[in-house]
């Protein structure tokens, strides 16, 4: 007895020892494997009997589950250490006939809280059909809708199926996965029988349909995944993950996900879904009840929840081309990838592409039967969660389908020049880029985000054309977050589909939405972090269509001017007159007639009025007030072919005060309002002392409205202002010929005369060359002049110098007096002073006059003779280093 019980001790010693052994062989975090725990082959959940309840119990029993499913989404998101099983599993929630609802006495069913109590609704009505619920869906429609009534007829089944009951079944298989992926294989058992009991409760026309699409793949992703984790050492539930895969290998043929609207659909149909009229080249769900009503009836395989904003695009023959669905901020929160948020797409085994990132951007594409869907998430910021493109398999990329101009904004337009959109929102501004913040101002500015006051606006110029290069709208810092549904929505919708991308910029990251067509592009820029959202409208066609956009402008300028004058309601904000208070003239308006215009001139000594061919030149000689920053000096007055004044030219001296507080100059008196800045154009003055030692660089700005042309030139000479009128057909001021006053040469030897005449009249037959290659003329002894200098450009005069007679030769000392009476002798040809230059080589010093023509110069120079006198007249533009100088042949 004693050998057999020590024996026996042995042997319990050693298969205890043995199985001491067999444990601490087991690595940590490896579990014994497990064959015992099975999916169980009943649950307590009957679907057959649950369909044969009325619907207020069914209803009641929905809600109950509501909590239920409510509170398992809760913890698992609140504490994600509980989900141990399936972490990444995260299933969303997901709308089964109605994302919630009511159980209407009155109505005898659920409504969802867009439906009230005896209204009735096509759109619903067809998607209760479309999901098995004949009999609510006949209650909603209207029985004089024939056609109606034929669709929801084509759904009709063997048995229907309350909406009670399916929404009931939709909220059990979310609370397995639930279960499922918080470990516990009770949520295993149950995802696979209330399977197999949906295979026998479901038809087979209605499995096929959307009531299958959406309940028979439930729970296959979770289970597939449960599978794969269970089998790990960590787990070790072999034969758990054995029976899972059984149960999904014999899931049987998931049917395709149908939406309640497919590309092509008729305008008609997608506004009665949505219960909303199209905005521009869309039907938007905008507000909560809105969008929760288009994510319902069009029964997406997408989650319900989160989503702000749905679209429906629809193209030029108003029918259906793609879907865009928005979800809130943060949404990858929840949903950290979007293989995640499109988990419904997964459990139908849905074709992938590879997913992508840029900045802030994760995307994926899945295709289905014959839907793409592009689900982009936004993991950077606030301006929007999600967005997720359904379209028509094989589509593009997605093209703008503009419904509005995207080139016109109201007040500011690309089809107009960028000085005539300077002048409708900046006039007082002056430059290549204008930055607009008045309120009323940006409130001209039209834009499709009209319920999001405008921050700023920025025009910017093309280089070197007056053309509208950008226009930059900018809405405050607040508004970037929600951006996509208040700013992006209101552009969709007028602008149709947009590219999404994402970029990482010096100044920070941006979520990009570009519209682009062969003309235009439109991007909305949607910072990440709090900062300006910006849209930029721009010519997307380069540099090589710079002329063909002027043209274009120009044109379209010269429309809308003639529009407007058509209408009798022109653009006149200048002024059509002159006031010379000083010289006794208190107005000398555009339209006068001679008559008119000599009663406005004063009779004074002070002032000389000599006739020209088209008009008046009037000499101011009375001296400037100490105080003036600025003093005419002489007036031009023109006539048009009716006789009525057309252009006024005023000359002024600068000075002699100068310009400081309270003592404005010309140009800042011109600048104020109403005129505003001016454009500045290139200078018509450019070249008239081409030869002549740099001064201040003359100047040209310009002010117009649809009636008058108003322009500023300076140089260091003085300045001139002119007054134009601008008739219907010459929007920058009537065309006139040159102004011509000055005197051009000598007696049968002017600018422009034919090199033959003059040889003929001076009877010239071997001319006499100087050093300078002009040729020598004498004048007769009766001539102001004693000798000619004429140079010829293709046989005509180009410049004259000629040396004036004088009994003596001038002594420095009489330089000045000499000048004086040279420029008084023929002051009615030469107008007020332009120019004095002191010493420059052998010139002593200088006097110069001009008009559009003609320049004239009196100098005196130091010749071998002596101290002279001469008279230059040229042509301008004059070519640099062409001085005016006397060959010394002139002396001999």
């Amino acid at each position: 007895m004693r050998m057999r019980w020590m024996g026996a001790c042995f042997l319990v010693l050693l298969v205890g020892f043995a199985g001491c052994r067999s444990r601490m062989a087991t690595p940590p975090g490896v579990a014994p494997v497990d064959t015992t725990t099975r999916l169980r082959d009943k649950i307590d959940i009957s679907l057959q009997d649950w369909l044969k309840l009325p619907r207020p119990e069914q209803a009641k029993l929905a809600e109950e589950w509501t909590v239920t499913v409510g509170k398992q989404r809760e913890a698992a998101r609140g504490n994600p250490q509980s989900v141990q099983l399936l972490p990444g599993l995260r299933p969303p929630a997901v709308s089964v006939v109605f994302t919630e609802a009511t159980f209407s006495k009155e109505a005898g069913f659920s409504l969802p809280p867009y439906v009230k109590d005896g209204q009735k609704d096509a759109g619903v009505a067809l998607h209760l059909a479309r999901f098995g619920d004949r009999e609510a869906a006949l209650k909603l429609a209207e029985d004089t809708d024939k056609d109606l009534l034929a669709k929801i007829d084509s759904f009709r089944s063997d048995r229907d199926y309350p909406l009670e009951w399916t929404r009931l079944v939709g909220l059990v298989l979310e609370s397995a996965q639930l279960k499922l992926a918080s470990g516990e294989s009770d949520g295993a058992t149950e995802l696979v029988q209330l399977h197999r009991q949906l295979r026998g409760v479901l038809d087979a026309k209605v499995a096929e349909g959307p009531l299958g699409a959406v309940l028979l793949p439930r729970g296959r992703q979770a289970l597939t995944l449960a599978a794969v984790e269970w089998r790990k050492p960590r787990w070790n539930k072999v034969a758990l993950a054995g029976d899972i895969e059984v149960a999904v290998a014999e899931w049987g043929k998931l049917p395709d996900s149908r939406p309640g609207l497919t590309a092509g659909d008729k305008q008609a149909e997608v506004s009665r879904l949505f219960g909303a009229a199209v905005e521009g080249r869309a039907v938007v769900a905008h507000t909560p009840s809105t969008a929760q009503r288009a994510i319902d009836l069009l029964a997406l395989p997408l989650p319900s929840e989160g989503v702000t904003d749905v679209l429906a695009f629809l193209d030029g023959k108003q029918t259906l081309t793609e879907l865009l669905v928005l979800y809130r901020a943060k949404i990858h929160a929840l949903f950290p990838e979007p293989r995640q948020l499109a988990l419904p797409l997964v459990e139908r085994d849905y074709t992938s592409q590879s997913p992508t990132a840029s900045p802030g951007l994760s995307r994926q594409t899945w295709t289905g039967g014959e839907t793409n869907y592009d689900v982009a998430l936004l993991t950077r910021g606030k301006a929007g969660g999600a967005v997720v493109r359904v379209s028509k398999a094989g589509s593009s990329t997605p093209t703008a389908s503009f419904s509005r101009d995207p080139r016109d904004f109201g007040a500011v337009s690309l089809h107009r020049s960028f000085e005539q959109n300077r002048l409708s929102v900046a006039l007082e501004q002056a430059g290549d880029s204008l930055e607009i913040k008045d309120k009323d101002r940006l409130a001209r500015i039209q834009q499709p985000a009209s319920k999001q006051p405008l921050a700023s606006a920025v025009l910017q110029r093309q280089t070197q054309v007056d053309l509208l290069e950008k226009l930059i709208l900018r809405w405050p810092t607040d508004q970037n977050s929600d951006a996509l549904s208040r700013l992006a929505v209101p552009l969709w919708a007028a602008y149709g589909p947009a590219r999404l991308d994402s970029a990482e910029e010096p100044n920070g990251g941006q979520f990009l939405l570009t519209w682009e067509d062969g003309n235009t592009r439109l991007r909305l820029a949607l910072p990440f972090d709090d900062q300006t959202p910006a849209l930029v409208a721009e010519d997307s066609r380069g540099p090589s269509a710079l002329k063909a956009r002027g043209e274009a402008v120009a044109q379209s300028d010269r429309r809308e001017r003639q529009e407007r004058l058509a209408a009798g309601k022109p653009q006149t904000r200048l002024a059509r007159f002159v006031r010379l208070p000083a010289q006794g003239i208190e107005s000398l308006a555009l339209g006068m007639t001679g008559d008119q215009v000599q009663a406005a001139l004063p009779e004074s000594r002070s002032i000389r009025v000599q006739k020209l061919p088209d008009g008046l030149n009037v000499l101011f000689l009375n001296e400037p007030f100490p105080s003036a920053t600025h003093w005419p000096r002489q007036l031009f007055v023109r006539f048009g072919s009716e006789g009525r004044a057309v252009e006024v030219r005023v000359r002024y001296q600068e000075g002699p005060h100068a310009p400081g507080r309270g003592s404005p100059g010309l140009l800042e008196t011109l600048k104020a309002k109403p005129n505003g800045a001016p454009e500045t154009l290139p200078t018509t003055w450019a070249g008239l002392w081409g030869e002549l030692p740099a001064q201040k660089r003359p100047v040209l700005y310009r002010w117009r409205d649809d009636t008058t042309c108003l322009t500023y030139q300076k140089d260091s000479g003085g300045s001139e202002v002119t007054l134009r009128d601008c008739p219907p057909e010459q929007p920058t001021g009537v065309q006139l010929p040159p102004l011509l006053f000055c005197s051009r040469g000598v007696d049968h030897c002017v600018l422009g005369d034919a090199l033959d005449e003059v040889r003929k009249h001076w009877q010239v037959t071997n001319p006499l060359l100087a050093a300078n290659e002009a040729e020598v003329l004498v004048p007769p002894a009766k001539s102001p002049y004693d000798a000619v200098l004429v140079w010829y450009e293709n046989d005509k005069v180009s410049r004259v110098i000629a040396r004036h007679r004088e009994p003596k030769t001038l002594k420095p000392q009489e330089i000045g007096a000499a000048l004086q009476k040279a420029w008084a002798a023929d002051i009615d040809h030469l107008g007020f002073l332009r120019r004095q230059d002191g010493p420059l080589g052998q010139v002593l010093q200088a006097y110069s006059w001009n008009d559009d023509r003609t320049r004239v110069r009196v100098f005196a120079q130091e010749t071998a003779a002596g101290l002279r006198l001469f008279t230059e007249w040229r042509t301008w533009p004059i070519p640099a280093r062409t001085l005016a100088v006397a060959d010394d042949k002139l002396s001999k």
